[in-house]
This record gives structure tokens, C-alpha cells and sequence, in this order.
């Protein structure tokens, strides 16, 4: 596995809990948020933790964990830009 820093294909804006907008690019960002500033722990959330996992150990594409990603922000609510 590289140890370069993986990113999604196109930047994804969401609002944190601090009220803060952040634009994720890597992946390494998107799960940090996902486990320690992410409103809700739902099964998209758990869901788009997995496939940013799998990104990461190369089992599929970014744009696989970018949707998932996506698809959790909009049900929590974050989801700012896509």
C-alpha cells in the first residue's frame, strides 16, 4: 500500500460540528471526520467508513468512498458542496 496520501476525485465540502466548513480531498480527512466530528452514527456513516477503508487498502476506487461519503453527509445533514 502506498503511503502516499489517497484523495477523492473531486473535493467534498461539509459543515463540521463546530459550525466550520471543511473541503476533503484525502481520505485520511473523510474518516477522521467521519469517526471523531460526524453528528450521527448511522449505517451510511459506518458505511462510508468501510469503503474509505477498502479505498485505502486499495479494494476499490476513491470515487467508491466519495459516494459513500456523500451519501452520509446528506443524510446527516453536512453536506455543504460535491
Amino acid at each position: 500500500m502506498s503511503r502516499e496520501f489517497k484523495q477523492f476525485p473531486r473535493p467534498v465540502t461539509v459543515r463540521l460540528s463546530t459550525g466550520e466548513e471543511k473541503r476533503i480531498l484525502a481520505l485520511q480527512d473523510a474518516a477522521r471526520i467521519l469517526l471523531d466530528q460526524w453528528p450521527t452514527d448511522t449505517e451510511r456513516r459506518r458505511n462510508a467508513m468501510k469503503a474509505i477503508l477498502a479505498s485505502l487498502k486499495e479494494e476499490n476506487p476513491t470515487a467508491v468512498a466519495r459516494a459513500a461519503f456523500i451519501a452520509a453527509a446528506v443524510e446527516a445533514r453536512v453536506l455543504r458542496s460535491e
